[in-house]
């Protein structure tokens, strides 16, 4: 039984690895201007400010990624295994290989105490 967990545990995670690199993190490509709805409201234009290096506006939760040279939306951090960023996109696939990893380092020490 626990060794069908720890199995799991490591596919999920390899096909983690494969999905997250894969899916778009959350790049923003606009706007160039700050929506007229949220111009027109100064307690939502407070939150908003221009990148210089991407040369658009960031919404409240928008930051810049220096090594991928981008805009991401709800950035968390750049992961340098997978050389992506991790946002608002690929955020679930993220959590998920967190918890299939802290499964599987629950796992192993009760499986065989002398692989760690």
């Amino acid at each position: 039984m626990k060794g069908s967990r720890v199995f799991l545990g490591k596919f999920l995670t390899k096909v983690c690895l494969h999905v997250i690199p894969a899916q778009d993190p959350g790049i923003m490509h606009g706007p160039t201007e700050i929506p007229p709805h949220i111009a027109a409201d100064e307690s939502q234009f407070r939150d908003w400010r221009f990148c210089q290096k991407c040369q658009i506006y960031q919404g409240p939760l928008t930051a810049h990624c220096n090594d991928c040279k981008v805009c991401i939306d709800e950035l968390d951090h750049h992961c340098p295994w997978m050389s992506k960023c991790v946002g608002k996109g690929n955020m679930k696939w993220f959590k998920v290989s967190q918890q299939c990893c802290l499964q599987q380092h629950a796992f192993i020490p009760t499986i065989d105490p002398l692989c760690f």
